[in-house]
């Protein structure tokens, strides 16, 4: 029997009841599953077909990190105003992108006892993509990820995606010890040396660092990519080239005008953010199905 596929660009036709959707996530508005679930559930409401997400958890849990997408400048990438770690699974932002949008609701089919707990080192653990290897992959996702718009290797190309970073001419030695200092939560970190296979600078030998998550729930990407970003723009200004995909993967162009502030501190860009996120629970409480963790 001959099958017709569908996806966010093919027109729904009539013969089609339903949409299904089931698809892994890591939490972040930059995993590109997100802007395809979300042109499902457009291209089904406007079709008056009904869309059916079979929900999976949020390996990374309800913890919420980073700024909103600035009105304007969603794309593929980021696809809606939220947070770039935004806590919720792929059916909850369904809920909350058809409530808003005025569209009909999807038809949600929910996890069965998940609590938003991020996910244990060493537990199970499905990959949702070949450069999503490991749970610490998907815990670093959310910072690591903003190297893709930079001049530094986010580890394509290697075993470690997201977890080992750097580019050519990087003191990791050096920059392993400014993280040390900082005393991020939840990081431990060593420099490292690499030589991507492929993607950014491959063939080419790397100097940077490689994180460790020993506590996922006291973990935050963002300060510590922050803090990257800072001790390369202050001593390796070359290497770091913010450019517009920066601007495409944080959702407007503040971060790379602070990549660009010779001295400018982390704090600058977290505590804004921060102070959006009470915000951001109370507008997506009405479209939670899950509790917080214990």
């Amino acid at each position: 029997m001959a099958r017709r596929i569908v996806t966010s660009r093919t027109p729904l036709a009539a013969g089609i009841d339903a949409v299904v959707c089931e698809l892994p996530d890591v939490g972040c508005r930059a995993f590109t599953y997100l802007a395809t679930l979300l042109s499902i559930c457009r291209a089904a409401a406007e079709a008056e077909v009904a869309a059916v997400i079979l929900d999976r958890p949020n390996p990374i849990g309800g913890i919420v990190e980073g700024g909103g997408v600035v009105a304007g400048q969603e794309n593929f990438v980021a696809p809606y105003d939220l947070p770039l770690r935004h806590g919720l699974t792929l059916g909850e932002v369904a809920r909350l992108f058809c409530a808003e949008q005025g569209l009909a609701p999807p038809a949600v089919v929910p996890c069965d006892g998940w609590q938003r707990t991020p996910i244990a080192l060493g537990s199970v653990y499905v990959s949702p993509s070949p450069n999503m290897p490991t749970p610490t992959a998907a815990l670093a996702y959310p910072g690591a990820v903003l190297l893709e718009g930079t001049g530094l290797s986010e580890g394509r190309g290697t075993v470690r995606p997201f977890t080992l970073l750097g580019a050519p001419g990087i003191d990791g030695d050096a920059l392993a010890r400014h993280l040390a200092v900082a005393e991020l939560p939840g990081l431990r970190v060593r420099a490292a040396r690499f030589r991507p296979a492929a993607s950014k600078h491959a063939g080419a030998l790397c100097g940077g660092v490689e994180l460790y998550v020993d506590d996922p729930r006291a973990w935050r990407a963002l300060p510590v990519v922050l803090e990257i970003l800072a001790f390369i723009r202050d001593r390796h200004g070359a290497s770091l080239e913010p450019g517009a995909f920066l601007d495409r993967l944080s959702g407007g162009t503040t971060l790379r005008e602070w990549c660009l502030t010779s001295g400018a501190d982390p704090r600058e860009l977290i505590d804004p953010w921060t102070a959006e996120h009470d915000a951001h629970r109370d507008r997506v409480a009405p479209h939670l199905l899950y509790r917080a963790e214990p």
